[in-house]
């Protein structure tokens, strides 16, 4: 079994804010920050977004929208914990975005308004104060896809495709294409043009947790330590994976006429 791992760059091509759900005497909304005071993007929020775009993703291939949380290929990556059903474990895990180093963190602060919809203007003692990331700020995108045993509801992803491990894989690296084309938005005020971002220079390593030869410089070292000797070509995967998976084959070239 094995774990792959995802790193890119993440590159804002506009302002972020994502609250802290904080204050201060001087600003009414402030940005997250980590323990060390440094601007980071949650993994959750990377992640519900990811899941967004799994969605869409999936309608291209006709799914009706209200059902795509049930389509196996989508429990398979993200998991699932409905009350009525026994949860099951994702096989995607988004880490927390941190500065990469050598980047400033500088944050502006955003004046704004709420609308009086009668007079139709600005409403009078409404002025509000965001705390906003400056598009200058690079963060480091790393994501770990991990194999796992198919359970008994994910065989008709083996009978009909590639596997629970192989679909789901070929739905995350559609989804990175498209964050590598820049449909990701994050954070607040979206609709007036923040939090547009793209992931760059993408690369993939895997960890084979069965070899004992990967084990141990993991164990000592961390995961980096095998990025070189067990890196994988993202365009070789790719290719192996639409001739794998008749369930996703053609799938990239409608991609590609909605992303062009």
């Amino acid at each position: 079994m094995r774990t792959y791992y995802f790193n890119a760059k993440v590159i804002l091509d506009s302002p972020l804010h994502i609250g802290s759900g904080e204050g201060n005497d001087y600003v009414d909304s402030l940005i997250i920050r980590d323990v060390n005071g440094e601007p980071f993007i949650p993994g959750t929020s990377l992640c519900g977004l990811m899941a967004s775009l799994a969605k869409d993703r999936l309608g291209l291939e006709g799914v009706n929208a209200s059902n795509v949380e049930e389509e196996l290929v989508f429990k398979a990556l993200f998991g699932s914990a409905r009350e009525e059903q026994r949860g099951r474990e994702s096989r995607l895990v988004v880490l927390n975005a941190k500065l990469c180093q050598g980047t400033e963190g500088k944050t502006l602060i955003r004046d704004r308004t709420s609308v009086d919809r009668k007079r139709g203007s600005a409403a009078r003692k409404h002025l509000f104060h965001d705390e906003i990331l400056s598009k200058k700020a690079q963060f480091k995108f790393i994501c770990e896809f991990r194999e796992k045993e198919e359970v008994e509801e994910e065989e008709p992803l083996s009978k009909y495709g590639a596997g629970a491990n192989r679909e789901a894989l070929h739905l995350l690296l559609d989804i990175l294409e498209l964050l590598e084309k820049g449909w990701g938005h994050l954070g607040g005020k979206t609709g007036t043009g923040q939090g547009d971002f793209r992931i760059k220079g993408l690369s993939c390593f895997y960890y084979d947790r069965s070899n004992p030869d990967d084990i141990l410089p993991f164990v000592l070292k961390g995961p980096e330590e095998l990025a070189s000797r067990n890196s994988v070509e993202l365009k070789k995967l790719r290719a192996e994976l639409n001739k794998e998976s008749p369930m996703h084959r053609g799938a990239p070239r409608r991609m590609k006429i909605m992303l062009f």
